[in-house]
């Protein structure tokens, strides 16, 4: 599961479990449990769900385009602010950067080293890097 606080005016909590997941919310705290492991995220103090990942995309689409801020979810952080502060602590959003993930090979000696590196790049890669569509983004109250 990965979690990340940004701090930009405001600050923001970004979740995403890895699996499905139950999510219990209170005005007080915020528990995920993914179903088919034992990782679970809890969080105390005062936090606002305000919404998935890839609607937060498609609202800065549609904001841009309209050229308005109406319907902007974060009207205080825009969407190159937001992914600055992402890229700031180390993750990444949307795709990861060292594209899609080695196929297994076989054993080809000197080509197999290379591949079983570059594998491990990147899944260290995809481990900080947020999917639109399972991250849930609060505010932090308090």
């Amino acid at each position: 599961m990965k979690s990340l606080e940004i701090k930009y005016e405001k600050k923001y909590l970004l979740v995403e479990p890895e699996g499905p997941a139950y999510v219990t919310e209170t005005d007080s705290k915020v528990f995920i449990q993914e179903l088919y492991s034992h990782n679970s995220a809890y969080r105390e103090g005062q936090l606002k769900f305000i919404c998935m990942g890839d609607q937060f995309e498609k609202d800065q689409k549609i904001t841009k385009e309209k050229g308005s801020i109406f319907g902007q979810i974060l009207t205080v952080m825009g969407f190159d602010c937001f992914m600055k502060a992402i890229e700031k602590a180390g993750f990444y959003w949307g795709e990861n950067p060292i594209g899609k993930e080695p196929e297994d090979i076989p054993d080809l000696g000197e080509f197999t080293v290379m591949m079983r590196k570059k594998h491990k790049s990147w899944k260290a890669a995809e481990s900080r890097t947020f999917n639109p569509s399972k991250t849930r983004i609060y505010e932090i109250l308090g």
